[in-house]
């Protein structure tokens, strides 16, 4: 009778673990649950993406990709003590995931870590080099750390990069606006100069060529004037500027 009880015991412990063990499995591969919470993510369907991210987790919560998308969770709920945590660890297992570096680049500049943001803005550009929105968002961080120099610098060289960008023009317009004013209050005629030679050059109208003239006129450059009046008047159909 015992020796009967105890088969008929370990039988069913047998048949318990086995059953424990199959359905232990994960539902579906890696790739097919990278793939769903990705596009569920991505059509920002953030409640439906997260099921199957706790579904997979127990599985392959450690992978590199799934600490991406787990990372992308937390930075959309802004917790990004987690979101930082994740997408580090996603970089370290991956140096190719330019998805985390993104996220963990946003993830430092909205918690006012700019100088770190920068650096992983900058591995980005490493593979690619002209993206634009890259280059913006690193002149914008250059502008939170107050290093004006540094952000004129990278604004007036992509303007060259890119001279049909309207964008860009404007920016580079409006910065070198800016500077203009700071140059009158200070009555630094030098400065004035010189970055009136930058808006004509960015924008050649007849007005930008006439402050262009007066502030030679006003540097004791009277021959260079007339040689930019004339230039004006041909460029923008102009009488001559030299009143």
């Amino acid at each position: 009778m015992k020796k009967s009880f105890l088969y008929f015991f370990f039988v069913f412990v047998t048949l318990l673990l086995s059953t424990s063990f199959i359905d232990n499995k994960p539902k579906f591969t890696i790739d097919h649950y990278e793939y769903a919470i990705r596009q569920a993510f991505n059509e920002e369907r953030w409640d439906a993406g997260k099921v199957m991210l706790d579904e997979a987790d127990p599985y392959y919560g450690e992978v590199g990709v799934f600490h991406e998308l787990k990372g992308w969770w937390f930075y959309h709920l802004k917790d990004y003590r987690n979101a930082r945590y994740n997408l580090f660890k996603a970089i370290h297992e991956d140096e190719s995931n330019t998805h985390a570096r993104t996220l963990i680049s946003k993830v430092e500049e909205e918690t006012g870590n700019y100088s770190t943001a920068i650096y992983y803005i900058n591995e980005l550009l490493e593979n690619d080099a002209y993206d634009r929105t890259l280059w913006n968002r690193k002149i914008n961080l250059y502008r939170q750390l107050n290093n004006d120099i540094e952000a004129d610098r990278l604004l007036f060289r992509l303007r060259e990069i890119y001279p049909n960008d309207t964008t860009l023009r404007y920016q580079a317009l409006d910065r070198y606006a800016e500077l203009y004013a700071n140059a009158k209050a200070n009555n630094d005629n030098v400065a004035k100069l010189k970055i009136s030679r930058k808006i004509t050059e960015v924008d050649p109208t007849a007005e930008n060529y006439a402050v262009l003239v007066n502030n030679l006129l006003i540097n004791g450059r009277r021959g260079e004037a007339a040689d930019v009046s004339a230039e004006g008047a041909y460029v923008t159909n102009s009488f001559s500027l030299i009143k």
